[in-house]
């Protein structure tokens, strides 16, 4: 009995010592980027998301309220467009993809989200419950929706089914986001009035609160935009460029990264490469 508490003792001083010195098991680091998509539209793109199933990338135009679809960088379809049909819009504001690939639009004044095959053929139509100006929108991994109501300046958590308010939350955070993403059951809210990006866990607790324009992916890397360069966070408040090139806004989805630049939009997928114990100082 002494002799296997001892080794439990030993055990944890050598966990701890290894985290004193610098060191994380099963560590995932961000070592490329490398291009899936890249395209260049006629407009500038309001939303941009990509969906693995089927390599579809999917781009929203405000002016028009079309999305385009693009397969193997060739557009293939565009949806959409003013009027009152079952898959027309009267105020496009955000898309986002499933977690079956298929393409989600909210149409902020009829307080709905249209959904559609990621060929572009209409499915169905879904009315929000509880929220009064639906703006923002995103999807978690298990289908959970997170909406941002401009009206009560709140998040809105949602069932997959969409009948039901699970949760409300940042509501004396915001002042203007422009904003919504989920990725790793956390959802990330930028904030361009106060230049701030909040961190929210998928039950809405905050985890942290950054300034400027951060996003995360699917193994808690932040990504930074300064100085229209992108950075990754590193350890002890560091940060390092990925990308040389200055673009206009980018957007990470658990391990894909969009940029946009101009009229040009570029869809990377991040290459991470792991460690395990004693492989990775803690200063990369």
């Amino acid at each position: 009995m002494k002799f296997s508490i001892l080794i439990i003792l030993i055990s944890l001083f050598i966990i701890s010592s290894c985290s004193q010195y610098g060191y994380r098991q099963d560590t995932y680091l961000t070592e490329r980027l490398e291009t899936v998509s890249e395209i260049i539209l006629s407009f500038k793109p309001a939303k941009v998301i990509w969906a693995n199933f089927e390599r579809t990338l999917f781009v929203s135009d405000s002016k028009t309220s079309l999305i385009y679809i693009y397969k193997d960088n060739q557009q293939v379809n565009a949806v959409g467009g003013p009027g009152f049909g079952v898959d027309n819009f009267n105020r496009l504001t955000d898309i986002a993809v499933s977690p079956h690939g298929k393409l989600l639009a909210l149409d902020s004044f009829q307080k709905q989200i249209k959904q559609f095959d990621n060929n572009g053929k209409w499915l169905e139509n879904h009315t929000i419950v509880g929220v009064q100006e639906p703006y923002l929108f995103d999807v978690g991994r298990d289908g959970t929706l997170y909406v941002y109501d401009k009206a009560y300046n709140e998040i809105v958590m949602i069932d997959e089914q969409l009948k039901e308010v699970l949760q409300r939350f940042g509501k004396f955070y915001f002042d203007n986001p422009v904003s919504v993403r989920t990725s790793n059951q956390m959802v990330i809210v930028y904030d361009e009035g106060k230049d701030q990006t909040f961190i929210f866990d998928s039950y809405g607790r905050l985890e942290k609160d950054l300034s400027g324009y951060w996003q995360v992916d699917r193994y808690n890397k932040r990504y930074l935009l300064q100085k229209g360069k992108i950075l990754i966070d590193v350890n002890r408040d560091e940060q390092k460029i990925l990308t040389p090139q200055t673009i206009d806004s980018f957007t990470v989805k658990e391990n894909y990264l969009y940029q946009t630049v101009g009229n040009r939009v570029i869809v990377t997928e991040i290459v991470y490469k792991r460690f395990n114990l004693n492989e990775v100082p803690i200063d990369w």
